[in-house]
């Protein structure tokens, strides 16, 4: 990457790494960074929560959204942790272990948050990677070429594309949203192609 944000050391994060994994796109990172800032954060009240309320099934899709989001963002000291814990679940251990293997996750989470409010102030947002003005079908077309291939401009069109339609192809388009939110480009794609759009 030559932009100058993979020269920023910062203790938590790999931006090099992000930076890649985002296919260089510093607007996608920017909006990748805020989610996990506003969302991935609370991950162990949120997964103690679930666990508390018996709601297993909630903490472990927590627990694989947590290892996707780090793997993206470059959290090398975080990511393994989550990726213990995400197996941990998939092994059905006891509740009370459970816990106890998030709570290691409180301190790099935190660290990661310092790390995050510092670094989105350096980001620069350059161009989208499509066209802003199309038909539905025109931007659709490109929605699919970008989860095709895995482009994180894919969550910004799909919200351009939530926005200009309406009823059930807007559903459809949420639906895909949130596939795309958790990095899931395969299940995307497969409603993606199922859609019509009359």
């Amino acid at each position: 990457m030559t932009h100058a944000l993979s020269e920023i050391t910062v203790q938590s994060l790999n931006l090099k790494i992000a930076l890649e994994n985002t296919q260089g796109n510093i607007k996608t990172l920017h909006k990748i960074l805020q989610q996990v800032l506003n969302n991935d954060l609370t991950f162990v009240e949120d997964f103690c929560s679930a666990i508390e309320r018996n709601e297993m099934e909630e903490a472990y899709r927590a627990a694989h959204s947590l290892k996707s989001s780090l793997a993206l963002i470059g959290a090398e000291y975080a990511h393994p942790l989550a990726v213990e814990l995400d197996a941990f679940c998939k092994q059905q251990l006891p509740p009370l272990q459970l816990v106890s293997h998030a709570k290691h996750l409180e301190a790099p989470l935190l660290q990661i948050k310092t790390d995050i409010t510092t670094v989105l102030p350096l980001l620069a947002f350059e161009e989208p990677n499509f066209k802003q003005e199309g038909s539905l079908v025109d931007l659709h077309q490109q929605l699919l070429q970008l989860v095709a291939s895995a482009d994180f401009a894919s969550i910004e069109l799909v919200e351009k594309l939530i926005a200009i339609s309406e009823g059930v192809v807007q559903k459809q388009y949420r639906y895909i949203a949130s596939q795309l939110a958790d990095y899931e480009f395969d299940e995307a794609m497969i409603w993606l192609k199922k859609m019509t759009l009359d």
